[in-house]
């Protein structure tokens, strides 16, 4: 079965994080979301972008927030490393505009 969002980011980012409870797959065995123990199981023709943004925007809309998760995904953006291109293209999503370019300047807190 093919990886989708944060199982798959982990995977191909090699990223240093503990791994999602369930993972989220792509099975030609089921026609709408199936919550299974282990698997998150969706089918074939869920629309994704096969790239870190597409997964990433995946991840942020059908499974549990993981910050650490999204965090080490920009931080390996920010690395030395090899780099990876997480955003291609301006984000069309509304969960992507949110998270932005990384910045912290909006999260100030309001006593």
């Amino acid at each position: 079965m093919e990886l989708l969002g944060y199982a798959c980011l982990i995977e191909r980012l090699n990223l240093n994080v503990w791994p999602p409870e369930k993972k989220a797959c792509l099975s030609g065995s089921v026609n709408s979301r199936v919550d299974s123990s282990d698997r998150i199981l969706f089918p074939r023709g869920v629309a994704i972008e096969d790239s870190p943004v597409g997964h990433l925007e995946f991840a942020l809309r059908h499974e549990e927030i993981r910050l650490d998760i999204v965090a080490e995904t920009f931080k390996g953006k920010r690395s030395a490393a090899p780099s990876v291109n997480l955003s291609p293209k301006p984000p069309s999503s509304a969960f992507l505009r949110r998270v932005g370019d990384g910045g912290t300047d909006h999260l100030e807190p309001s006593y």
